[in-house]
């Protein structure tokens, strides 16, 4: 349709790795093109690293909604132990892990840590 929409989008990266510093209030309203998943969008974030891949790579943006929970096998982003991560959720028989889609990072088991949820990523913004 053409339309253009701006987002807001935190210039602090989130990690698809092994963590960033937590996202600070530090983000600028940037323009996106108006899809059925942009429009639904609260904010967006850049990725930082490769854990994520092959759904996201190094400097994708994603579109986030706000969201204080997720569902198992949801993908999202995280604030744990104070710092920021995205990666897909599992949550089964009492067992919480945050779990990267590259084979080559281990899951990130949660036990007493502090995990906040902070979204969930609706998708990814195509630049072409």
């Amino acid at each position: 349709n053409g339309k253009i929409i701006p987002i807001d989008t935190y210039l602090e990266k989130v990690s698809a790795g092994s963590g960033n510093i937590a996202i600070t209030g530090a983000k600028e309203e940037l323009l996106y093109p108006a899809t059925k998943v942009s429009l639904k969008a609260d904010y967006c974030v850049v990725v930082s690293g490769d854990s994520m891949f092959p759904y996201c790579t190094d400097g994708d943006t994603l579109y986030i909604e706000k969201s204080q929970s997720i569902n198992h096998g949801e993908i999202g982003i995280f604030l744990l132990n104070g710092e920021s991560y995205c990666k897909q959720y599992f949550s089964k028989d009492g067992i919480v892990k945050l779990v990267s889609l590259n084979e080559k990072y281990r899951p990130i088991l949660i036990k007493n840590d502090n995990l906040i949820v902070q979204g969930r990523v609706l998708g990814k913004f195509y630049s072409d």
